[in-house]
């Protein structure tokens, strides 16, 4: 019998209590669970390629390692979290990818065509992450200053979009501390709302929030999706001057979800949306893109 691993740690001023063990579905998996007074607000399986019967000084050792693993990962996006929100650092200031999109004239560049089906199959996981937390930003207007009259209006609705991405299957593929985050922010917003609802306390609540989308956004200085956008958006991009936008045009353009605001709205409401104003955002967004460090 293997005996699971528990843990207390604090992080970020609470108290997380970390459990890894061994479960059995049709394989066997190493899981991580995350409580935070007795609520797990966060999980990580690992299913464990082992021969029957098992070693289990091996299976053993995959736990300790996983436990250490989750505990010293969150520990140090915690901090990094932390950090921004002390000193004001905006996530597309802090974070630097590895790709460099060199200035371009579109009228003289040439497209290689849309993403491969085995290239959108490597960035599937990242993409889905990006586009929930996408549609999260869009639906809050996070990039939109909140008035008092209306925070109670705007925190209801974060109410709702926190409950919507903690029951979209793709919350399991985003990182622990995000999942964290997620739980406790929500919390949050559950408790002010159940108050008596104080105007002071609720803008310091919205400002969380727009620091929790901040935080997750940096899934796109990934290099991978970079690389992958530019290649996307050039194609679209001439796709769009020389035959117009089409829906198989709008089909490739569900990978972009969650890249940049201005272009999710056009792709969450094309309707009447003239080629003029796709080709120009298209452009735009392509400038957009992170460059690496100098």
């Amino acid at each position: 019998m293997i005996s699971g691993l528990n843990e207390e740690v604090t992080v970020l001023g609470r108290t997380f209590h970390f459990q890894t063990e061994l479960t059995r579905k049709v394989d066997l998996y190493i899981r991580t669970e995350v409580f935070v007074g007795g609520k797990i607000v966060a999980t990580r399986e690992h299913q464990l390629l082992t021969r029957r019967p098992f070693d289990e000084d091996a299976v053993r050792t995959a736990m300790k390692e996983q436990h250490a693993r989750v505990i010293e990962s969150t520990l140090e996006r915690a901090a990094r979290y932390q950090e921004r929100k002390q000193n004001g650092v905006d996530a597309g200031e802090q974070a630097q990818a590895a790709v460099h999109v060199p200035d371009f004239d579109i009228q003289q560049a040439r497209s290689d065509g849309p993403p491969s089906g085995d290239q959108r199959a490597a960035v599937a996981s990242a993409i889905r992450i990006r586009r929930i937390f996408g549609k999260f930003r869009l639906r809050l207007r996070l990039d939109q200053e909140v008035a008092d009259e209306e925070i109670a209006e705007r925190l209801a609705t974060a109410a709702r979009g926190f409950a919507w991405i903690k029951s979209s299957p793709t919350f399991a593929e985003i990182r622990l501390d995000e999942q964290m985050r997620c739980h406790l922010v929500s919390d949050q917003v559950d408790q002010w709302l159940k108050g008596d609802r104080q105007p002071e306390p609720a803008m310091e609540i919205w400002s969380e929030i727009v620091r929790f989308n901040d935080y997750v956004t940096e899934i796109n200085h990934r290099a991978e999706l970079i690389e992958f956008d530019h290649q996307l958006l050039m194609w679209t991009a001439f796709q769009v001057r020389d035959s117009g936008m089409s829906d198989a045009i709008l089909d490739h353009l569900q990978w972009l979800s969650g890249r940049a605001s201005d272009l999710d709205r056009l792709i969450d409401q094309p309707k009447d949306v003239s080629d003029e104003t796709w080709f120009s955002q298209l452009c735009e967004t392509l400038t957009q893109l992170p460059s690496a460090a100098a």
